[in-house]
């Protein structure tokens, strides 16, 4: 340690012992107006102990006055009072206790006294000034996170974060708390609390691990409040509720509550249909299955009847540019029920044309033939989103698709069942 050092280290001690003796003055001097200076140590003690906490009520009261008739105004007027309000009534009423701490905590100083009364109270104060501001701090990140998610509906995924902020701050007031009333420095204290953080994490790795997990789904924007998520494992499919650290609450479409830890979503898979939301239309894959006994070829005059269908004259005006002729056993009923209803979903108000977003079709195709027959399913998007027009939408594809079966000569493969059975068996007897 050199010269330079040594000077300032003293000059600091001269300040302190400076203010300590002027704070010494100031118990001397209120003892005198009380006409208690010549008491005992223990009594002229408890004399200041309550003067400290009258004064402290007077300071908090007037502070507290101040705060919400002028401050309070100040921020109602100010241009700020359409952005975040970070100041509200709570953290107003939490600060309003510092200074009146601060003033209990100079009278503790100005005894200077090694009286177990001054003791007991230095350490009570010490502690509630923590806790004073630890409440404070808490208050303002409630308010922050409050006023961003208010004015930011997606800032709601970081409520992990400011839990996590809040737990931090916890584990510091504890520190100092136990630091204050063990007359321990708190660096000492966090040494012990790291040569035992090996076992804590043994204990505690679960709970470390859906913190963890918690702020990652936050902070990655992987779930956030207010998205459509299924999650297979758990059965559930709904709405997310909350996400936090300890727990991911989803509201499922048959308003049951389903409660994920973190960890379990970020180990599992899970579907966020945000995606779909954003983009401009919702995926539908209606299809029937065609009973393939129905499928021929269409005879000259059948084709020249089928020109007139308003949904095929474009195919045969194609065809016709195109200069291919139409001859009978050159196309199949199957093929022009399938441009029919090409035709018909690229012309439907609610359905997405093809290009209009990312990974939008539309289209008519043939599935593998299975024992049931052949499936032909409408690959297309819905502009609707919402479930219920979703679902009207779709239902009025389907009608089209079995209603316009006949026309083409195509009927739909259905099992026959055991009463249509039983009475074709007594109709042929």
């Amino acid at each position: 340690m050199n010269d330079e050092t040594i000077d300032r280290l003293h000059d600091i001690e001269q300040q302190v012992e400076t203010q300590n003796d002027y704070f010494i003055r100031l118990a001397r001097w209120i003892l005198d107006v009380f006409g208690a200076s010549h008491v005992s140590e223990t009594t002229a003690t408890i004399i200041m102990i309550v003067i400290s906490c009258i004064l402290s009520y007077v300071f908090h009261w007037i502070f507290h006055k101040f705060l919400f008739s002028v401050v309070h105004k100040l921020l109602e007027r100010a241009k700020a009072k359409a952005n975040i309000r970070l100041f509200n009534d709570t953290v107003l009423h939490r600060l309003s206790y510092i200074p009146s701490m601060f003033v209990m905590l100079i009278f503790g100083v100005a005894m200077h006294s090694d009286n177990v009364l001054n003791t007991i109270y230095m350490k009570v104060v010490g502690s509630a000034m923590s806790i004073v501001v630890a409440r404070f701090l808490i208050g303002l990140a409630d308010s922050i996170f409050d006023g961003v998610s208010g004015k930011y509906s997606k800032m709601k995924s970081f409520k992990s974060v400011k839990q996590l902020i809040v737990v931090v701050i916890y584990i510091l007031t504890a520190v100092s708390v136990i630091s204050i009333v063990a007359e321990r420095s708190p660096s000492t204290l966090l040494t012990g609390i790291g040569a035992s953080a090996a076992i804590m994490t043994l204990v505690f790795q679960d709970t470390i691990k859906g913190l963890v997990a918690g702020v990652q789904l936050s902070a990655n924007k992987m779930l956030e409040p207010g998205d459509w998520v299924t999650v297979p494992k758990h059965n559930a499919n709904g709405i997310v509720m909350d996400v936090n650290i300890n727990t991911v609450k989803i509201r499922n479409w048959d308003n049951t509550i389903t409660t994920i830890p973190p960890m379990t979503l970020m180990q599992d898979s899970f579907n966020n249909w945000k995606g779909m939301q954003m983009e401009k239309g919702r995926r539908m894959t209606p299809s029937v299955y065609i009973d393939m006994s129905t499928v021929r070829f269409l005879k000259a005059e059948e084709l020249e009847a089928f020109r007139e269908v308003e949904g095929l004259k474009g195919f045969f005006d194609k065809m016709d540019n195109g200069k291919l002729r139409l001859l009978e056993g050159e196309l199949t009923n199957m093929t022009l029920f399938r441009e029919y209803m090409t035709h018909f979903i690229l012309n439907h108000r609610q359905i997405c044309t093809p290009g209009e977003g990312v990974n939008i079709r539309a289209m008519v195709r043939y599935l593998e033939p299975t024992q049931y027959g052949l499936p032909v399913e409408v690959y297309c998007f819905s502009r609707n989103k919402k479930w219920e027009d979703f679902e009207e939408i779709r239902a009025g594809i389907v009608d089209q698709m079995i209603a316009s079966m006949n026309r083409f000569g195509l009927r739909p493969y259905q099992v026959v069942s055991d009463g249509k059975a039983r009475g074709e068996g007594q109709k042929g007897l």
